[in-house]
């Protein structure tokens, strides 16, 4: 019910976008972004702190600018900080969803709203006078991907920036390994800049 409502909003929406050319076929994208940084002194305890992104997007394009697929994002992220005695911790992060994707391929412009039916987030948590332990938390959410896309003989590369939503609403308990309702759901908004390759098999 809700993914064919949204396809006819974006029928709709679409449907009045001028196209100069009809895009056909399948769509591999995939999307990248790394990032490292590093504090001297700041507002928080972050020390320092590296994220690496990769998107993969697998669809098919309808009716000369519909776009039905689906899309895997993993994302690690390692984080220095210390704590209240000024000891080391450690935080290697993960993050992995997926699920449908719906959205407009124009000639250049793309819009892409993604339905991440299964998000999870791991944190393996280690340092001084630290007994590691990970924090294992799921739940579900959307993205929305906006890009402009440049044609170079058989692919295309294109800057994409990328909104993100997920909430994250069954926790499990490190020590008993019980899955219980998180209190207060943990929310996550993200905006990451991508840089994207695509391959179009017509």
């Amino acid at each position: 019910m809700v993914l064919t409502r949204l396809v006819m909003i974006l029928s709709l929406i679409f449907s009045a976008f001028p196209t100069q050319a009809e895009q056909t076929g399948l769509y591999v994208s995939q999307n990248l972004f790394g990032v490292s940084l590093r504090f001297n002194t700041g507002p928080s305890s972050v020390q320092d702190k590296t994220l690496i992104s990769s998107e993969t997007g697998l669809g098919y394009i309808l009716g000369g600018w519909a776009y039905l697929g689906g899309v895997f994002n993993y994302t690690m992220v390692n984080e220095k900080t210390t704590d209240s005695g000024s000891n080391a911790v450690t935080h290697q992060e993960t993050y992995q969803y997926y699920g449908p994707a719906l959205g407009y391929m124009g000639e250049s412009w793309m819009f892409i709203v993604h339905y991440y039916a299964f998000a999870e987030m791991r944190d393996n948590v280690s340092g001084y006078n630290v007994n590691p332990y990970t924090t294992n938390r799921t739940g579900s959410g959307y993205g929305v991907n906006v890009g402009y896309r440049f044609l170079f003989g058989d692919f295309e590369l294109a800057p994409v920036i990328s909104y993100k939503a997920i909430s994250y609403i069954n926790c499990k308990d490190p020590n008993s390994g019980a899955t219980s309702a998180c209190s207060p759901d943990v929310v996550q908004n993200d905006i990451i800049p991508y840089f994207s390759i695509l391959f179009n098999f017509k």
